[in-house]
């Protein structure tokens, strides 16, 4: 959907509709050291607890597999630079123990510039900005750059990557990771870029002297508009895609596009097994410490899943929502990486139960702990469809999680359960992206995935309530704590109070992207001729805007 506003105050905001995963979890990809204490991969862990899949495996076994060769060409073709950041922006000394400035990393694409065109800022958001290198090249900033002339940079977010602002990442350490802050960052590396460090550029390539437009896909898309908003002397425009402008505490919502927009076969799948092993535990009950008890109905479930040594039942019901990722990680381009993963679990899944008896719920025969699961390959018989579904589901995850980990000598404990206090306990630089991004869920933003609502059907188990979905920040930090996923937290959220599209969109044009997913529009195929028209259509509609932002400002520089 197209709303056309004014260009002033220059924000456009994008949001995704899911119609037809930043996870790779069928084959999962781990990287050397090098590689992992730059953060490699996605921090949107779909779920905020500590045993994330993605999470867990990078970290347990980040020796094992070096980086793509495109990815190393990458970092070959775009050098890092680095800028003196100020450690605080809001205070004349930065608290004791941290130094006045950090090295904060950046990249430049220049190939495109000409004196006197504009800077196309990438966010790199809660990663390292060598995973933003490939949209310099193919992406939403080589469109941008190589349409106005302009000079393209990712900059990427302080503590991520290799951006430190202090010696480790302990909660201590952490403090002076703010969204404020990350904000003040863009705007002070705007109006001091360190332009003498590269050839061609002077003075003039400043904010004060060019406009700067900023652009960011889902947290650093929030950041973009925010930026734009309290600093629009710096940054001239800002590109906000899949922007999470909403911080949610319980942000159940997250799997309200999937329930929507997936093929029904699957997600009444998933609502069998969820609701199935929720009976199982819920008739299991709980002890005297309010810990759901395994029972021999339970235990015999969780062996399905290869995860039966697990001693907190809701770590095991966690695995359920490792899926989650998977949708979020679609994308119109089927040649990247995690493209496939939801089809491929759904797939699985269904294998065998795909009848028109699986979209009518009813209770599989899971009771009383005798002759449990008696029937799993007598299929296509009414309630025997879900004891399928239950016994694919729990292969699929033994398969895609539990065996890799069990596979390099580890136990599923280590690699899954809530109760490791030494992840907690680690606060070096070796936690990459994953302890900083956390710290932020747990001071700012929230989005822990919790239990969905009563009278909502539910892609989560309902044992997953928020105080076990945010008990790390009291571990890890000592705190008291149409498709995109992330739809509801952005502008086009349909449960937003601003029901009218001129009301979101007042602050500039926006535009939701039928069939796609998040922040799509950042990556592309280096020509636009070349991609599906509804996202080409998008690509072009950006350039126009910017087009027109651009325009505005020489219009202004002329009048004054």
């Amino acid at each position: 959907m197209l709303s056309f506003r004014s260009f002033s105050p220059f924000v456009l905001a994008l949001s995704i509709v899911l119609p037809l995963i930043s996870h790779a979890f069928i084959t999962k990809t781990a990287y050397w050291p090098e590689f992992l204490e730059e953060g490699g991969g996605s921090s949107q862990c779909v779920d905020t607890s500590s045993s994330c899949a993605d999470y867990a495996f990078n970290y347990i076994t980040h020796n094992s597999v070096k980086p793509s060769g495109e990815k190393l060409r990458l970092i070959k073709k775009y050098p890092a630079y680095t800028f003196d950041q100020l450690s605080t922006h809001f205070a004349d000394h930065p608290p004791m123990g941290f130094n006045k400035t950090f090295k904060q990393r950046y990249w430049v694409e220049d190939q495109y510039y000409k004196p006197g065109g504009p800077v196309f800022f990438l966010d790199g958001g809660e990663t390292t900005g060598m995973d933003r290198l490939v949209y310099l090249e193919t992406g939403i900033v080589k469109y941008l750059a190589e349409a106005t002339n302009g000079l393209g940079i990712i900059f990427e977010h302080r503590y991520y990557g290799r951006s430190h602002v202090a010696k480790d990442l302990s909660t201590e350490s952490l403090q002076l990771l703010t969204t404020a802050e990350a904000l003040a960052d863009n705007a002070y590396f705007s109006s001091n870029f360190p332009y003498s460090a590269h050839r061609g550029l002077d003075s003039s390539i400043l904010s004060n002297s060019t406009p700067w437009i900023i652009y960011g896909g889902s947290y650093a898309g929030a950041k973009s508009a925010f930026s734009r908003y309290l600093y629009p002397d710096q940054i001239w425009g800002a590109i906000a895609s899949s922007g999470v402008v909403t911080a949610i505490e319980n942000f159940w919502e997250y799997t309200e596009p999937i329930r929507k927009h997936a093929a029904p076969t699957c997600v009444e799948a998933i609502k069998n097994v969820v609701a199935a092993l929720d009976d199982a535990i819920f008739r299991a009950g709980t002890n005297e410490l309010g810990q759901y008890k395994k029972s021999v109905e339970v235990i015999t479930l969780m062996k399905l899943f290869g995860l039966e040594e697990l001693s907190n039942v809701q770590d095991w019901m966690t695995t359920i929502a490792y899926m989650h990722s998977a949708w979020q990680d679609r994308n119109w381009d089927m040649s990247l990486e995690g493209t496939s993963d939801w089809d491929w679990f759904c797939s699985n899944l269904t294998a065998g139960a795909e009848k028109e008896e699986a979209y009518q719920f009813h209770s599989p025969r899971l009771v009383g702990g005798q002759e449990i699961l008696s029937n799993l390959q007598d299929t296509g018989k009414g309630g025997d469809i879900i004891d399928q579904q239950v016994k694919n589901f729990g292969s699929f995850i033994k398969r895609e999680f539990v065996d890799p980990c069990t596979s390099h000598g580890l136990d599923v404990e280590t690699c899954f359960g809530s109760e490791n206090m030494k992840w907690y306990n680690d606060t070096s630089l070796n936690q990459g992206l994953r302890r900083p991004w956390l710290y932020q869920v747990c001071t700012e933003w929230g989005y822990f995935q919790a239990e969905t609502p009563p009278g909502y059907p539910a892609l989560y188990s309902r044992t997953h309530n928020l105080a076990y979905a945010s008990k790390f920040c009291n571990r890890a930090y000592g705190f008291d704590g149409d498709r995109d996923p992330w739809l509801y937290a952005t502008t086009h959220s349909p449960i937003s109070p601003l029901k009218s599209r001129g009301e979101h969109l007042k602050y500039g044009d926006g535009i939701l992207i039928q069939e796609g997913y998040h922040h799509v529009d950042e990556n592309g195929l280096g020509d636009v001729r070349l991609e599906p028209e509804r996202i080409r259509k998008v690509h072009e509609r950006e350039v126009e805007v910017v087009r027109g932002w651009v325009k505005e400002w020489e219009e202004s520089k002329k009048k004054n």
